[in-house]
């Protein structure tokens, strides 16, 4: 069975450094974590994803073919953290994914500062609101 997939833009130090973070903890059977620019290298996945715009949001792929985006790509990412992952479950949920939702586009929004706060590289575009 293949694995839920996390797409990142390997430009962005933030969401490599979040991604890297994901992987450690995260067994690459449960989710994968893959830079968008490589979403052609599988064309499985480049078809799930085909005509969404993957550098303003992060996106997960699931298994099954869903594909959730901002807060709800990152909250179901997070589930699959050991110690997090039934914390988390409490909102993965449209209505949990609703209030994480401007918490996720502050963050998006303000990647660069926040990246130059914690010493990372921040190269990508800003994230449109």
């Amino acid at each position: 069975m293949r694995p839920d997939t996390l797409l990142i833009d390997g430009d962005c130090g933030l969401c490599r450094a979040s991604g890297d973070w994901l992987a450690a903890r995260v067994d690459e059977s449960e989710i994968r974590v893959m830079e968008l620019q490589a979403v052609d290298a599988d064309p499985a996945l480049a078809q799930l994803v085909a005509g969404r715009d993957l550098t303003a949001v992060l996106h997960l792929v699931g298994s099954d073919g869903t594909v959730a985006s901002g807060a709800a790509a990152v909250i179901g990412a997070a589930r699959r953290v050991p110690g997090l992952g039934a914390l988390v479950a409490l909102y993965d949920n449209p209505l949990g994914h609703a209030l994480w939702e401007p918490a996720y586009r502050l963050v998006a929004r303000n990647r660069h500062r926040i990246g130059r706060a914690l010493g990372i590289a921040a190269v990508c575009a800003t994230i449109p609101e």
